[in-house]
């Protein structure tokens, strides 16, 4: 005996195993990346290659950073030939005392083996720094948003080699600052 199913009967089926295949997928499969930055003071008469080995890699997509100390270096070697947005969003530290910070952005110089600061396109226009509010304080130096908090900077339409890497220096803050990175 053969059992006829109608199209309502076969769709339903479908939509069922597609939520039992989510239901039993691993929430983290689908989280940001965490990534933990070791502290590290830059120096700008260490070599490049020095410096690529300090620093944390992190790839596109979303990287939450949890900061050891008051600076780190971040790095990002790009996998192919395009644009690149980095955004920086959602600084946060248990210290309340603390204002702001910023992450000043650097590139490997073509005339040498060392690290040089590379301008980018922002909000408030071009720069090789992008300040950043911390815990929601009102912005206290350096911006056009003077007295208001600044919870999102982007670098913009950064254009990348295949192969390049870009650096982000983050100062201030304290030890255990966390924030959100995000690469398109």
């Amino acid at each position: 005996m053969v059992i006829k199913h109608s199209k309502a009967t076969k769709l339903f089926a479908a939509v069922l195993a597609i939520l039992m295949v989510l239901a039993v997928t691993p929430a983290t499969a689908f989280a940001a990346t965490r990534k933990s930055v070791k502290s590290y003071k830059i120096n700008f008469q260490q070599s490049a290659t020095y410096m690529q080995k300090k620093a944390t890699a992190v790839k596109k997509g979303t990287t939450n950073l949890t900061f050891k100390g008051e600076s780190g270096l971040i790095k990002f070697k790009a996998p192919k030939k395009g644009y690149y947005t980095f955004t920086v969003t959602n600084c946060k530290t248990k210290v309340s005392s603390d204002n702001n910070c910023y992450f000043s952005v650097y590139k490997n110089s073509p005339y040498g083996n060392y690290i040089t600061s590379q301008q980018v396109k922002t909000a408030g226009g071009k720069g090789s720094t992008l300040w950043l509010s911390i815990n929601n304080h009102a912005f206290d130096n350096y911006s056009n948003a003077y007295g208001k908090p600044i919870k999102t900077r982007s670098a913009k339409k950064v254009k990348l080699k295949k192969g390049e890497m870009i650096y982000f220096y983050k100062n201030g803050g304290s030890k255990g600052m966390t924030c959100k990175l995000t690469i398109k």
